[in-house]
């Protein structure tokens, strides 16, 4: 069924894509959407959210004209959309903007230069489905690389920080430059791209990519942290919580939303972090942000934990993701189990990481 499924959205994406680029082309007359070619569409899991992905010629300011057309445009286009496709629900339709070619053509170009300048040296390098965990296997491929430059993949395993890593990479590597791309909580466990002398050159172009993750939400229990790291602040009945309405309330959190970072995270206020006002005791007041969230399944609920897949943005707080939800249902603040939480993938779109 959920092969079945998975091609039924690539269609519609299809149909989607070749229409609008027809509309934009031959029913829009406003002179700013001209030069604009549509590359791709994503649908959100529930196909209810369409992401038109375009690319423009152009300045800056040309190209911010473009989307402002586009925006005045998005109501006729989503109703010519609804005259020619045959769909139960028509999509709300987003356009952004396509990155992926200029990006990639760019990440290309720099690893490319990786080659060329480390020439016959050795460097690190692996299969790509092969992840480098701590231990005895760091510390021999470590030692058994005269110059490194590049990306290392790490299996990241719980209680290190993003910095532990770095410095402990950093530490094995004899003091080369490192750095990461992203950062993933210490109770996390997932993928983490460490980048490694001439390869942190495309560290901009990594932490823009999407995340993907697995976590477990325990309903009724809340904590400071908003993980079972932290200290449990209440305790709640979910008796009256059933499987149907934790679906219906997964299905909002789709698409743009409103964001508040938590207390316990490494967002400065006033150029302090908020986790050391929160250590002190002290509540800070957090503007919301805006996340995208592409994807949002539930797997399996079992008992009082239901274990969430999602596909979101950067920025995006998982552990605060399921608080809102389980307020939503009516737990009032639960948290995510972090020993399950964060599981990734890479792919041309995604790395794992939570922020």
């Amino acid at each position: 069924m959920a092969k079945t499924g998975y091609h039924r959205a690539d269609r519609v994406a299809d149909q989607i894509r070749m229409e609008v680029a027809d509309i934009l082309m031959r029913k829009i007359k406003d002179p700013r959407v001209q030069s604009v070619t549509v590359t791709d569409v994503k649908l959100t899991a529930d196909l209810r959210i369409a992401r038109v992905f375009v690319t423009t010629m152009g300045t800056e300011e040309e190209e911010r004209n473009v989307f402002a057309g586009l925006g005045q445009a998005n109501g006729f286009v989503r109703g010519e959309l609804g005259r020619r496709l045959s769909l139960r629900y028509l999509p709300e339709i987003v356009f952004a903007k396509d990155v992926s070619g200029p990006r990639g053509d760019r990440v290309l170009k720099l690893l490319d230069e990786l080659h060329v300048e480390t020439g016959g040296r050795r460097r690190l390098a692996g299969r790509e489905d092969e992840f480098v965990v701590f231990g005895d296997v760091m510390m021999d491929v470590a030692q058994s690389c005269a110059v490194v430059d590049g990306v290392l993949i790490i299996k990241k395993e719980t209680g290190w920080t993003s910095h532990d890593v770095v410095a402990k990479v950093r530490h094995l590597l004899g003091g080369v430059k490192v750095g990461h791309a992203g950062t993933l909580d210490p109770a996390a466990t997932g993928v983490l791209p460490v980048l490694i002398g001439r390869g942190t050159r495309i560290a901009e172009y990594l932490v823009e990519w999407d995340k993907e993750y697995r976590a477990v939400l325990r309903l009724g229990e809340s904590t400071d942290t908003q993980d079972a790291t932290g200290t449990v602040l209440a305790r709640h009945t979910t008796d009256a919580v059933t499987s149907e309405a934790i679906h219906e309330v997964v299905g909002r959190f789709h698409g743009p939303i409103e964001q508040v970072p938590p207390m316990y995270s490494a967002v400065k206020v006033g150029g302090v972090p908020l986790y050391k006002s929160a250590r002190a005791g002290k509540t800070i007041a957090r503007d919301a942000r805006t996340i995208v969230i592409h994807t949002l399944e539930v797997e399996a609920i079992q008992e009082r934990d239901v274990t969430l897949r999602i596909v979101c943005s950067k920025g995006t707080y998982v552990r605060t993701l399921c608080a809102d939800i389980g307020d939503s249902v009516g737990c009032r603040r639960p948290y995510v189990d972090a020993g399950a939480k964060a599981g990734g993938s890479l792919d041309d779109r995604s790395s794992a990481d939570n922020r």
